[in-house]
Parts: structure tokens; C-alpha cells; sequence
């Protein structure tokens, strides 16, 4: 599992267990199916932190503020329904 760190509409910190490469493209799908769209995203650079591995990424198309919102909402499965 990853951990989305801080997102914006053109990219996001996620946090890894490992390192992944520069350059290495990853398909970022939500815990739960609440709108928020899969997202593809590019390794830029990574760094390690407490353990773990800070990736900064970008994502090759612009979210969308409706698509954005879905993704900083604390979602529950509960709440999806």
C-alpha cells in the first residue's frame, strides 16, 4: 500500500514502503471508489524519511477541482454508499 501525502492538480507526494526509480510510471487507485479517479503518475525524485520513501510525482493531466476534492475528502467505505 502507499500513502498520498499532499496532492495538487498537477502532482502529489506519495509514500512509499520502497524506492521506485526516476522515471518509473505508477497507477494510483483510491482505498475507496468514492469519484476519485485512478490516477497515473510519474517518479520524479525520491527521498528516504523515517524509513520510508517520500516519492514527488506529476501527473500528466491536470486534475479537475470536482476530481481533486474527491481525493483530500476523508473518505470511509461507509461513506461511499
Amino acid at each position: 500500500f502507499a500513502r498520498v501525502r499532499d496532492i495538487s492538480g498537477t502532482g502529489l507526494g506519495l509514500v512509499l514502503e520502497r524506492m521506485m526509480p526516476e522515471n518509473t510510471l505508477l497507477a494510483i487507485e483510491p482505498l475507496h471508489e468514492c469519484g476519485a479517479p485512478t490516477l497515473l503518475a510519474r517518479v520524479m525524485w525520491s527521498v528516504e524519511e523515517n524509513g520510508e520513501w517520500l516519492h514527488e510525482c506529476v501527473l500528466p493531466n491536470r486534475l479537475s477541482a470536482e476530481h481533486l476534492q474527491f481525493w483530500v475528502q476523508e473518505q470511509t467505505a461507509e461513506s461511499c454508499r
